[in-house]
C-alpha cells in the first residue's frame, strides 16, 4: 500500500493517493514521514480536518518541532486558531534558535488577519536567521494581503535573490508589479 500510495503521489495524483493513506498508514503505524506526507496531501485536497487528524497520529509518535508545525498550520487551515497559536507560542519558547518556528507562528497570524501578530512573529525570524527566504516570502504575502505593493515586491525580490528557484514567490512578485 505504502509503494501505491508513494506511485500516486509521485505522478502527482492526489486523488488517487488519497484511496491509499488508511492502508499505508496501517501498514507502517511508526512511519513519522509517511504520516506527514499523508497529512500533506489532504492538506492539498482541502481536507483539512483530516489533516489534522494525520498529523495528531504523527503527533502520537514524535513531538518534533517538524511534527508540531505540521499539525499547527492543518489546525489553522481547518479554522482552530487558539490552538495552532498557543501550540507554536510554546515551541518559540522551547525552541528559541528555530526561525521555522516562529515563520509558522507568523503564518498562522496571516491566516488569522492578526496583521501587528504576524510582523513580530517575522521580526523574531529574521533576528534568528536573517538570510531566511520564508521570512522574505512570508512577509511579501503580510504585505500583498494589505494592498502595499510596493513593500511586497521588495521582499519577493530580496527572496528570490536568495533563492532564485522560487517559482511560487517568482509568481506573487509579478503579482505584485502588476498592481
Amino acid at each position: 500500500a505504502k509503494e501505491q500510495f508513494m506511485f500516486a503521489v509521485n505522478e502527482g495524483n492526489f486523488e488517487l493517493a488519497e484511496t491509499h493513506i488508511s492502508a499505508a498508514l496501517s501498514e507502517n503505524p511508526k512511519d513519522i514521514d509517511l504520516h506527514l506526507l499523508a497529512g500533506d496531501i489532504f492538506i492539498e485536497l482541502g481536507k483539512f480536518n483530516k489533516a489534522v487528524e494525520t498529523y495528531r497520529l504523527a503527533e502520537k509518535i514524535s513531538r518534533k518541532p517538524n511534527v508540531m508545525r505540521k499539525l499547527a498550520g492543518g489546525l489553522s487551515m481547518a479554522g482552530d486558531f487558539p490552538e495552532a497559536v498557543k501550540m507554536l507560542r510554546k515551541l518559540t519558547v522551547d525552541e528559541k534558535k528555530e526561525a521555522e518556528n516562529w515563520i509558522a507562528l507568523a503564518n498562522v497570524y496571516v491566516l488569522a488577519d492578526s496583521i501587528g501578530q504576524a510582523e513580530l512573529a517575522i521580526a523574531r525570524a529574521r533576528e534568528i536567521d536573517k538570510n531566511n527566504v520564508q521570512a522574505y516570502v512570508i512577509l511579501g504575502d503580510l504585505y500583498f494581503k494589505q494592498r502595499v505593493y510596493e513593500l511586497s515586491k521588495d521582499n519577493y525580490e530580496e527572496a528570490l535573490r536568495l533563492n532564485p528557484d522560487l517559482n511560487d514567490a517568482r509568481m506573487k512578485l509579478a503579482q505584485s508589479y502588476y498592481w
